[in-house]
């Protein structure tokens, strides 16, 4: 566990404060944390902490008021920022506060301080965000299987429309060999090779409307792109540092395959994003069909998300 500096919120370092203070907020800078961060406050003789909810201001910036019960005391104040991860709950870093001695003020009045939780809130929620999760990724499955059986149907539609132009051509071939007989028939089996070639690549509307979306050509490069898509699953290499990940051989590095990094890391040119963005240890990244290292994130959804979740939506994840 890291001990850390404590700043009062405009950005001064704080390492005292007075006895019968009260609504004091602090901020701790330059630190790495996500939403499941949790501030607890005690003092030694306490057999349980203050949990208290923070205000994050940015990815390395969070905010904390300090109960007030704490500052009735001359005591000093301990506190760990924890972060939760489904059952495990981990104190990541350390800070102290020493609280000096004053008399009570003649106008003093307690204001108790709402916004404490208890750790089987805390769990309550980590096992809330995993079974969200689970069901996000059984969500996933059901619409990657349904999107295996559009490009399977997709691709017999095309095989379909290469056996009607194949038809249409020797068609197309036996109304030219009477055309010398028959103008009428010239005129046919013109008419059937544009429908052929409607059918088959399209004309940009000149035989039929919209036909340069209904030919076997287009159908063929869609099933294409859905079974393209469909190549690029996620597939797990295993666990490494981040100086390992540079160090890479080409064919370790093909598009779908996803690496644990086991320690903290500045992001390089190499990434999607470009440099500088700084990820903690236990980060998955993976390598992108255009050659880049992209780090993989989610969103935390709640029931009533997903009622919103709409079905272009849906279709939107498997559309490369």
């Amino acid at each position: 566990m890291q001990e850390i500096m404590v700043y009062d919120l405009n950005g001064n370092s704080l390492s005292t404060l007075v006895q019968w203070d009260k609504n004091v907020g602090v901020q701790f800078i330059g630190i790495e944390i996500n939403e499941t961060a949790r501030v607890h406050f005690f003092t030694n003789d306490m057999e349980e902490a203050y949990v208290v909810v923070p205000e994050i201001i940015s990815d390395q910036v969070l905010t904390a008021n300090i109960p007030n019960v704490l500052l009735t005391q001359y005591k000093t104040i301990t506190g760990y920022v924890n972060l939760t991860n489904q059952e495990e709950i981990k104190s990541i870093y350390g800070f102290r506060i020493n609280v000096r001695k004053a008399p009570k003020p003649s106008n003093y009045i307690y204001d108790n301080t709402p916004d404490y939780i208890s750790l089987e809130t805390v769990l309550g929620e980590c096992r809330e965000y995993a079974r969200s999760a689970d069901q996000k990724a059984n969500d996933a499955a059901i619409s990657a299987e349904n999107s295996a059986r559009a490009s399977a149907a997709a691709k017999e539609s095309e095989q379909n429309a290469a056996a009607s132009k194949e038809t249409a051509v020797n068609e197309a071939t036996k109304a030219a060999a009477s055309a010398a007989s028959a103008k009428n028939s010239e005129n046919d089996a013109q008419s059937y090779s544009l429908q052929a070639k409607s059918y088959a690549v399209g004309t940009d509307g000149a035989v039929r409307e919209d036909d340069n979306l209904d030919n076997a050509k287009y159908y063929f490069e869609q099933a294409s792109r859905v079974a393209q898509s469909l190549k690029g699953a996620l597939l797990p290499m295993g666990t490494i540092t981040f100086a390992e990940l540079s160090e890479l051989a080409q064919e370790m590095k093909k598009s779908g395959y996803m690496y644990n990094i086991s320690d903290s890391f500045t992001t390089d040119d190499s990434f999607k994003d470009g440099p500088s963005y700084v990820y903690p240890a236990g980060t998955n990244v993976y390598y992108t069909a255009d050659g880049y290292w992209d780090c993989l994130a989610g969103t935390f959804l709640t029931p009533e998300n997903f009622e919103e979740i709409t079905d272009e939506y849906i279709d939107g994840l498997f559309t490369t």
